[in-house]
């Protein structure tokens, strides 16, 4: 029993670790040459028996598949975590799939669910509530869009395959027309290709599945972002189990009409203004929430890697309710910034207060099982804030 696990450096890929490794399966981690200046962090895990380092990911060579061939040669399964992973598994299906058994989309429908602009079209058309997007690839397309731009607008990357980006670089919220053109010359630095949406204000939501090599659905999960940062919109650091039917009808019909295979999470917003769920974008890999769901008992890696073996699987759609994760690293800010930017201010001080004092809730990165990792997790993230400080950014 032995998984590989790509992307060792990343939080998420720790979730898949874990995970697998709790079930007894022997777990070889795999990272790129420039993630890898410092010790990744899955290499710290007790779960991890094989560290791997290979040439970074690049559409001009093929050095990362040429060596992560010679990896596969020991291990049964392969599991991608980040995106540009799940999308060079795509691209070189058919060329790996001697080496190692695995589950990920066409990369016609990879490409389809990672395309903002194209998803949100195709949403629309299954009846699914989306938000007003235009596609802006040059200043005069953003001038001829100026006055169907309605405030705040979110300016976004429409396309993020190949970068690796922060949260920040990938979408920014403008509150008028020069906000929009200082944040549209930033984005036109990484990019021209990019979408201009209505800002939804409410709070989010994802439904995450899992679908086999037959495409037939054999997991699903939703939750609510209870607190995210930036709290503009950002990653999850505190949230919580929940069963929407609306979020359910709409992510299986999404994720079905494109023919999925593998996971994926679909982000949603409540809208405040008339209560509907409206589809933010499609996140085609592992998400940052990945421990919760694995909390309440839909355990997506351990399920990726049975059906990957092609074992049979019976669908499990019924989960623990009402149960809370928090990322510490990310709620410290995400309530400092709520305290400081929102209303209500006692309200949400006494929240957090009795949010950090409950000791059913856990952390997604912390644990007294594999306590390493989370303990390097945290140094890292104070030195390079140490470092920030000190260049004085």
């Amino acid at each position: 029993m032995r998984a590989i696990v790509t992307d060792a450096n990343n939080r998420i890929a720790l979730a898949v670790v874990r995970s697998l490794g709790s079930h007894g399966i022997d777990v070889a981690c795999v990272e790129q040459e420039k993630f890898s200046v410092n010790r990744p962090l899955c290499f710290y895990s007790k779960y991890c028996k094989n560290e791997y380092v290979l040439p970074d990911i690049s559409p001009a060579n093929d050095k990362f598949i040429t060596k992560l061939k010679g990896t596969l040669q020991k291990e049964d399964v392969l599991i991608p975590v980040s995106t540009n992973s799940v999308e060079t598994l795509c691209r070189h299906a058919s060329e790996l799939k001697n080496f190692a058994d695995f589950i990920v989309p066409d990369y016609e429908a990879f490409a389809l669910a990672n395309d903002k602009k194209a998803i949100i079209g195709f949403a629309d058309k299954l009846g699914i509530p989306v938000p007003s997007t235009i596609s802006v690839k040059d200043d005069y397309e953003l001038k001829n869009s100026a006055p169907k731009i309605r405030y705040p607008s979110v300016i976004k990357i429409r396309n993020d395959s190949g970068t690796d980006l922060k949260p920040w670089q990938k979408y920014r919220i403008a509150k008028n027309y020069k906000e929009l053109i200082d944040f549209y010359k930033l984005s036109r630095e990484i990019t021209s290709d990019l979408i201009i949406q209505d800002y939804i204000e409410g709070q989010g939501y994802g439904f995450e599945a899992f679908f086999d090599y037959r495409g037939e659905l054999k997991a699903y999960f939703c939750h609510h972002r209870l607190r995210e940062y930036p709290i503009s919109g950002g990653p999850s650091s505190f949230c919580e189990s929940v069963k929407e039917p609306q979020l359910i009808d709409y992510g299986i019909r999404l994720l079905s009409e494109l023919k999925w295979r593998g996971v994926a999470m679909v982000e949603f917003k409540k809208d405040i203004a008339d209560n509907k769920y409206k589809l933010i974008e499609v996140n085609p890999k592992f998400w940052g929430t990945l421990p919760l769901a694995i909390k309440c008992g839909i355990d997506f890696p351990f399920l990726l890697y049975n059906a990957a073996l092609g074992n049979e699987i019976e669908i499990k759609k019924e989960y623990v309710q009402g149960i809370k994760l928090r990322f510490l690293w990310l709620d410290i800010p995400a309530a400092f910034q709520m305290l400081f930017k929102r209303k209500h201010k006692l309200r949400i001080l006494l929240s957090v207060i009795k949010d950090f004092f409950d000791f059913r809730i856990t952390d997604g990165i912390l644990s007294l099982d594999d306590l390493k990792p989370g303990i390097m997790y945290l140094a890292q993230r104070l030195i390079k804030r140490k470092k920030v400080y000190k260049n004085g950014i």
